[in-house]
């Protein structure tokens, strides 16, 4: 299990996870995915989506790259 520190302040945390629902609003043209289904694709598990997108955990950087292969955007998006 990846070791997960606390760097980042609760708004910081706020504004990253709006990012990450961004992006998998964006995702997909015909209909927005479920987090289950957008988990699914990144490789990590849904609670992991859900804590990331509700603002409540910081990304490891293995998560960050599942992010930014399927998006596209840059690592200085997410923060």
């Amino acid at each position: 299990m990846e070791k997960r520190l606390k760097y980042l302040d609760k708004d910081t945390l706020k504004k990253i996870g709006e990012r990450c629902l961004h992006i998998r609003e964006d995702y997909n043209e015909d209909r927005i995915l479920s987090q289950r289904e957008f988990a699914t694709k990144l490789g990590i598990t849904h609670s992991r989506v859900c804590l990331i997108e509700a603002g409540k955990a910081e990304m490891t950087l293995k998560e960050l790259h599942a992010y930014q292969e399927i998006s596209g955007y840059s690592f200085d998006y997410f923060m």
